[in-house]
This record gives C-alpha cells, sequence and structure tokens, in this order.
C-alpha cells in the first residue's frame, strides 16, 4: 500500500469484517512486514529480515471482539 498506516488501516477493515476470512478467525494470522514499495522508482526493497506486527487478533476493533 502507499503508507505503514494506511496498510494497517486496510487489515484492520479485514479483521473488522465478520465475512472476511481474517475477520472469522484473525487469531489463525500474524502480519509481516515482507519489503517496501518505492511508487517513485516502481521499486521493492526487501529487508534481510521480516518484521512481525503481530497476531491480527491485536488488530481487531476493540468495539468488535
Amino acid at each position: 500500500s502507499e503508507s505503514y498506516g494506511l496498510a494497517l488501516r486496510m487489515i484492520q477493515n479485514c479483521v473488522d469484517d465478520a465475512n472476511h476470512l481474517f475477520g472469522l478467525h484473525p487469531s489463525d494470522f500474524t502480519l509481516f512486514k515482507v519489503a517496501e514499495f518505492d511508487n517513485l522508482n516502481s521499486v521493492f526493497s526487501q529487508g534481510d529480515i521480516l518484521e512481525n506486527l503481530g497476531n491480527l487478533l491485536t488488530f481487531k476493533n476493540k468495539d468488535e471482539k
């Protein structure tokens, strides 16, 4: 996505959607940052280590739990 914050909001929307697989079973999934994308040059850059951003259950809207 265009930014880190936008990516997190997109995941949160999926987790909060009761009809989405992430929303049905959020504890079964973990989000990892695997690369960054440079919009200006259309280039992906991948680091040496995957960054664990957390279990999807942590992204669920607290009012929805």
